[in-house]
């Protein structure tokens, strides 16, 4: 439920106010713009036409300077807007089959939302942690940000237009804004960066003397700029007479913080990208940590329920488990084996996010150590599980079964390693503590990831997609013995996988990220950090551990504004 917008008038009066935007640049603290985003965010909930027609505008015009043709302004006719100052602007590959959805209707297609630049989302954002007005997303990561997101206004618009938009590519996989549909055939090419990157530029343009890092990314000076900024627009545009004064800027996306602002189900690229990146990353610290998973039809071998998933497992837990299928006399089919952490990091975000099934935070699974198998038929394995040193004491679910035996180490350090040292590799300009400790940096990090992957392993080449262990006959290995791969979804038998805790407590864990020593080599003591509220913001380079702090507070019952 919004709250009723206060009034805007007070507003006007801090016209008057502070130094003119046109005066030589002093330190952030000391600008005073006439009425600033902070200024709107903790008077109302309203969007001020200032906004939209001003700073907005000028946000959509350095997009399109900087990358001609990226964002396409919706024509009136059978598309309008909800309120006509709103942004009327959609991702130019979308607009045609928006229009073609809007055609088969008898009426006008209204929207209350397409494309939103980050200083509007910066405003939703603060509106929301000053005054709960409605569930945000940070600027950056909303799909609207994209250009390839539209709000409808209601559920009879749902029911209305629900079923043309899906013809034409637009759906909705977010269990709290069912009005939200999200444009399915285009590549994300990273315009939720270019965002930021082109409100980093229009800033440096004014103040040159006091410039924002051009990274495409949110950070603690980026987050503060977009709060002291004027609804009414800069002084200066970013291009007079259409020529930028800076390039494109780096294509960041889509990252792990994106996606999961975006759906439950993890993006395929998330599990074949970066995901097996850490797992290789974790056999190049530690040979034959995890082993790919023996997929076949008969005894000795694993089935997957639902591919595609990560098909890794500890070596000794792997061994352990073809051993009960043996036993057993038949493949033993699974739901999840390993979950490397910016997976778990996913999980757990689309549940804070947007209301899906919980998930225990990154590095706390039983998933992550490498140990733990979800089997959805267990009560017809369970005996063999046990009888191999699987035990499902003390576990979330009663289809989860961890192995215990002697040689099963937790992987969880080695897991949170990779991952650092994995980024360190590709981003030695922005490092972070290679300690095999989880905290407020290394999740700010995982938050940047690209879900795809980085460009660098941090062994070697990728090998082909058929390389790795050699079947033990024609019916083992490669991920197509399985009858091949199919759209995956957490089914029902899903749901909850992590509520409970996996392992210790936070209370047994110690903090990390704190800037101590990086690690020579692999072997560390398994740390995590707590992610309650009280847990301090530590030293994490990105605004993310700030916004981990601000977000504590549980927003699902409050309307949805992705």
């Amino acid at each position: 439920m919004r709250r009723a917008p206060a009034p805007l008038a007070f507003l006007t009066l801090l016209a008057g106010c502070g130094e003119e935007a046109s005066s030589p640049e002093p330190p952030v603290a000391a600008r005073r713009f006439a009425v600033t985003i902070e200024d709107v965010a903790a008077a109302t909930c309203d969007t001020p036409p200032e906004l939209v027609n001003g700073l907005s505008r000028q946000l959509v015009e350095a997009i399109n300077c900087l990358r001609p043709g990226t964002l396409a302004e919706i024509p009136e006719g059978d598309v309008r807007m909800l309120e006509a100052d709103r942004p009327a602007f959609v991702d130019a590959r979308a607009l045609d089959a928006l229009l073609d959805a809007a055609a088969e209707g008898d009426g006008p297609l209204v929207l209350k939302w397409g494309y939103r630049d980050v200083a509007l989302q910066q405003l939703f954002w603060r509106q929301d942690q000053l005054q709960g007005c409605a569930v945000a997303a940070p600027p950056g990561l909303s799909n609207h940000q994209n250009g390839l997101a539209v709000d409808v206004t209601d559920r009879a618009a749902i029911e209305r237009w629900g079923p043309a938009l899906r013809r034409h590519g637009w759906d909705n996989h977010l269990p709290n804004d069912a009005v939200h549909f999200d444009y399915q055939r285009a590549e994300d090419i990273g315009l939720g960066s270019l965002s930021l990157y082109a409100f980093q530029a229009l800033w440096n343009a004014n103040f040159p003397n006091d410039p924002l890092p051009l990274t495409g990314e949110i950070d603690a000076a980026t987050d503060a700029a977009l709060s002291e900024a004027p609804i009414d627009g800069f002084p200066v545009a970013l291009c007079d007479g259409d020529v930028p004064p800076v390039g494109a800027g780096p294509v960041r996306g889509p990252t792990v913080g994106q996606a999961a602002w975006r759906g439950c189900d993890p993006p395929p690229e998330l599990l074949e990208g970066l995901s097996w990146q850490v797992a290789d990353a974790m056999n190049c610290l530690e040979p034959r940590a995890l082993a790919p998973l023996r997929l076949c039809q008969r005894a000795g071998c694993v089935n997957l329920e639902a591919p595609p998933v990560p098909e890794w497992l500890a070596t000794p837990a792997h061994d352990a488990l073809l051993a009960a299928s043996r036993d057993h006399g038949a493949p033993i089919t699974i739901r999840w084996a390993f979950r490397d952490v910016t997976l778990q990091h996913f999980f757990a975000k689309a549940a804070e996010n947007i209301a899906c099934d919980s998930a225990a935070p990154s590095a706390r699974s039983d998933y992550n150590t490498g140990l733990a198998v979800f089997v959805p038929r267990h009560p017809t394995v369970a005996q063999a599980l046990l009888a191999q040193g699987f035990t499902n004491e003390g576990t979330a679910l009663p289809g989860i079964f961890r192995y215990a035996g002697p040689d099963g180490d937790d992987l969880t350090p080695l897991n949170v390693l990779a991952f650092q040292e994995l980024w360190n590799r590709n981003r030695p300009d922005d490092p972070i503590d290679a300690d095999g400790l989880i905290g407020p940096q290394t999740r700010g990090a995982i938050e940047r990831a690209p879900v795809d992957g980085f460009p660098r392993r941090l062994c070697g080449e990728r090998p082909p997609p058929d390389a790795g262990a050699p079947p033990e006959d024609e019916d083992a290995g490669g991920p197509e013995a399985d009858g091949g791969r199919r759209d995956a979804g957490r089914s029902d038998e899903d749901a909850g996988l992590a509520d409970a805790p996996d392992g210790p407590g936070p209370d047994d864990r110690p903090e990390a990220d704190g800037g101590g020593p990086g690690l020579e080599g692999p072997s560390v003591e398994r740390g995590v950090a707590d992610d309650g509220c009280a847990q301090g913001v530590g030293g994490g380079p990105a605004l993310f551990g700030l916004l981990l702090a601000l977000r504590c507070r549980r927003r699902a019952t409050r309307a949805p504004r992705p």
